[in-house]
């Protein structure tokens, strides 16, 4: 029996049939767990049309991946574990618009990939039934390329967290904080955890994550956050990269603030010098809801672009 998609096919029969005639084992250790509901397959792929280049992470067997291609111009499916290969390669056959590459998706050469394909002006999506353990330093690494939309299947807890705008809120996490600044995040649909093979012990939700467009007065907690969140590439301190941050105010239509300025709204932020004096990465979760909710009390008021030493 090929393990390959079979369109015609009931997924869960499928899935039974695999087990059942190949003794296909899912490798836990890299969070594998099947997407096996075809109504949530269509959910996925509903807003994708042949404008579209998609980037799929992780698509095993390929039900997903076939889905994609029926919609998508081009689809790009990325997986790690190379007992898909011959079930990938069956897809691309059938499907001409299908390229397939064997390897990490969180390796340096995902970020090469993702300019070119947005160098080619057309909409780039990122679609992935991720593995629970990965969402958050996937979504870390993508907040580096900039203006992608993401339609991600994630754990409930997850999900929750990456809705999560509030820092007064307990699980306002330093992920909720890395979403809410560079993301509008909309929930397409809640999945039972028997959607998937095996069933994993949560519940999952599918989020499209729409790219802010931060460029006024209106988007200033967000433009922080991003500077903050780009300032842990190169391990900057907290306080340094507020004071540039404030500075760089003038890109969303301000007028400049000095140096000085800068430092003085700094020292009045509701903060300890030792969270100051930490990156972004080295945040708890505590550390972060206190810094994020200290930004959104700053009060950028006349006296504070008016000009000075």
């Amino acid at each position: 029996m090929s393990v390959g998609y079979n369109d015609s096919m009931d997924l869960k029969q499928k899935f039974e049939e695999l087990v059942k005639n190949r003794n296909f084992k899912p490798n836990l250790m890299l969070g594998q767990h099947f997407m096996i509901d075809q109504t949530a397959i269509n959910k996925m792929v509903q807003t994708i049309n042949k404008n579209t280049v998609v980037i799929e992470i992780g698509p095993g067997f390929g039900q997903l991946t076939s889905a994609l291609a029926v919609k998508a111009g081009k689809v790009i499916a990325i997986e790690i574990d190379n007992r898909f290969r011959k079930s990938l390669l069956q897809i691309k056959k059938k499907h001409k618009n299908v390229e397939i590459i064997f390897g990490d998706a969180l390796l340096g050469f995902f970020d090469t990939l993702v300019s070119k394909e947005v160098k080619s002006h057309k909409p780039v999506r990122i679609v992935s039934n991720l593995p629970y353990h990965v969402t958050e330093p996937f979504i870390k690494k993508i907040v580096n390329l900039t203006g992608i939309r993401l339609i991600l299947t994630v754990g409930k807890k997850s999900g929750y967290q990456l809705q999560l705008t509030d820092p007064s809120d307990l699980n306002f996490t330093q992920l909720s904080y890395v979403c809410r600044s560079f993301y509008t995040v909309k929930k397409i649909a809640d999945l039972p955890k028997e959607a998937f093979w095996p069933v994993p012990k949560t519940d999952s939700v599918i989020l499209e994550l729409i790219p802010k467009k931060v460029n006024s007065r209106e988007n200033v907690d967000d433009f922080i956050g991003q500077k903050i969140i780009h300032g842990q590439k190169h391990g900057a301190l907290i306080k340094n990269v507020l004071m540039s941050a404030f500075i760089n105010l003038k890109e969303l239509g301000g007028v400049a603030i000095t140096k000085n300025q800068s430092r003085a709204i700094v020292n009045s932020l509701d903060v300890s010098d030792e969270l100051l004096n930490k990156s972004f990465s080295q945040l708890d979760n505590n550390e972060v809801r206190v810094l994020a909710t200290s930004i959104t009390k700053v009060e950028l008021t006349t006296a504070n672009f008016s000009s000075g030493s």
